[in-house]
């Protein structure tokens, strides 16, 4: 046996909720559950035994629904969770770039913004003219705290070639004003548009993103997740990210049991997909190809989830379908 812990309150999460008060540990699952006598009989010369002096001892925690590589991307860039207003976000964010002496033409991404949560001035979505008053050097794009909209300032625009004469894209809007002219706000598929343009990461850039946000998962008592990778940083190079977390897996670094949600969202990429050889359940217990996922619609904040009716506050939409009938019967 590798590992018994003893002298602990173990909450077994049974049928019961019943508590033991040890627990034996081998290759790296547990093997047994009881008394601390019945689990010391388990011992042997290369047993570690740790002593819980009564502490309380939980079962590793399953994220069942995140965004691991997105989390871990967003670490590096500014956190606008909590911000309170257009203004606190505009001050977060050139306080973000003084501090890191960001150098002029960096793009800068914010992440977690939430208008519905604001306390201060209108509940309202930035545009282009407030992300100008941080900087009109830096490219910048804000994504909500849903992951259905980015805000762009004119930088990022220009750069991706946005004006007013580029077209609208199925699946998608981005926002005009009286005049015609794009005000910043990008929807869904429209993301694309300006997220296509932000720097790829290399592999050991995201090996070491990846590292980090399982670390702080650790410290949350999280020893497993099912996470959706695929459509999270920019390139969206799923050949990268299956190459990192197998490089990390093979190094050892890998301290999470990670099961891949594969978001693929075009019979295009599926197909690659596929062709590659990738199946679902391919992979070990620390790495392991999960299910396909689709996103047919986007969120309630963001206005862009698909109602049979339009919004009570945003009588213009009834949301935004992601995909036709017919892409979705192909996929």
């Amino acid at each position: 046996m590798d590992r018994i812990f003893i002298n602990g309150k173990v909450a077994t999460i049974d049928s019961k909720n019943s508590f033991a008060e040890a627990v034996a540990v081998e290759n790296g699952k547990i093997a047994k559950v009881g008394s601390k006598e019945e689990v010391l009989e388990l011992k042997n010369d290369k047993t570690e035994v740790i002593d819980l002096e009564g502490k309380l001892l939980l079962p590793g925690f399953n994220d069942s629904h995140m965004h691991l590589l997105m989390y871990s991307y967003h670490l590096q860039n500014v956190n606008l969770v909590g911000t309170t207003s257009i203004d606190n976000i505009i001050e977060r964010t050139k306080n973000f770039i003084k501090e890191r002496n960001i150098a002029s033409g960096k793009w800068i991404l914010g992440i977690g913004w939430n208008q519905d949560y604001f306390t201060e001035g209108e509940k309202v979505f930035p545009t282009k003219y407030d992300l100008d008053k941080i900087s009109t050097e830096h490219p910048i794009v804000f994504i909500r705290a849903c992951y259905h909209i980015v805000i762009a300032n004119s930088k990022a625009m220009e750069l991706a070639g946005i004006t007013k004469d580029s077209p609208q894209i199925e699946g998608g809007k981005f926002d005009l004003d009286e005049n015609g002219e794009p005000i910043g706000i990008f929807r869904e598929k429209a993301q694309g548009l300006i997220t296509s343009h932000i720097p790829e990461p290399t592999v050991e850039e995201i090996k070491e993103m990846l590292i980090e946000g399982m670390e702080n998962a650790n410290k949350c008592g999280l020893t497993s997740v099912q996470t959706d990778d695929f459509e999270a940083i920019p390139g969206k190079n799923y050949e990268n990210i299956i190459k990192a977390y197998k490089e990390l897996n093979e190094e050892g670094k890998i301290n999470l049991r990670i099961y891949e949600q594969c978001l693929l969202p075009s019979m295009e990429r599926l197909k690659g997909f596929l062709d590659r050889g990738y199946r679902t359940g391919h992979g070990d217990d620390f790495f392991k190809i999960g299910p396909l996922k689709l996103l047919g619609d986007g969120s309630l904040g963001a206005r862009t989830a698909a109602l049979t009716k339009p919004y009570a506050d945003c009588p213009e939409t009834c949301g935004i379908p992601v995909f036709t009938q017919e892409e979705i019967d192909e996929l």
